[in-house]
């Protein structure tokens, strides 16, 4: 191969790459998107699982898969902007999404039965 083949096939080369990079980042950045989305859907669903389990086993306010769903997919907002900024390992992400929405469920829970709910009644009369 002499000079003007290898310079004529690079600028070529150079050419394709400029048409498919963009591509190409843009089909990465979606394939990322679409990956966290799956996997803090597993999450959740894990999630929800152990919340409606532990909510049929308890003594307190027995839930429904999908509301024990609803609650883990609040719960995961926080863990899972948390693990997209600070990425850990694959297993350990996973477990300490479950966990972080275990926990945070746990306190909500428990600070729902510790409240009690006060009713002020308000008895304005409107003089026409």
């Amino acid at each position: 191969m002499d000079r003007d083949t290898a310079i004529s096939l690079s600028s070529k080369f150079i050419q394709v790459l400029r048409i498919v990079l963009p591509f190409a980042g843009v089909l990465m950045f979606l394939l990322f998107s679409l990956s966290q989305i799956v996997f803090y859907l597993i999450a959740s669903l894990v999630s929800a699982l152990i919340i409606f389990l532990a909510s049929r086993i308890g003594r307190g306010d027995k839930k429904d898969f999908r509301s024990a769903f609803e609650i883990s997919l609040y719960a995961l907002c926080l863990p899972a902007f948390i693990l997209i900024i600070w990425p850990l390992f694959f297993g350990i992400e996973f477990v300490s999404a479950i966990f972080a929405v275990i926990l945070i469920w746990l306190f909500n829970s428990r600070a729902e039965t510790d409240t009690e709910l006060v009713v002020k009644e308000d008895n304005h009369s409107i003089i026409n």
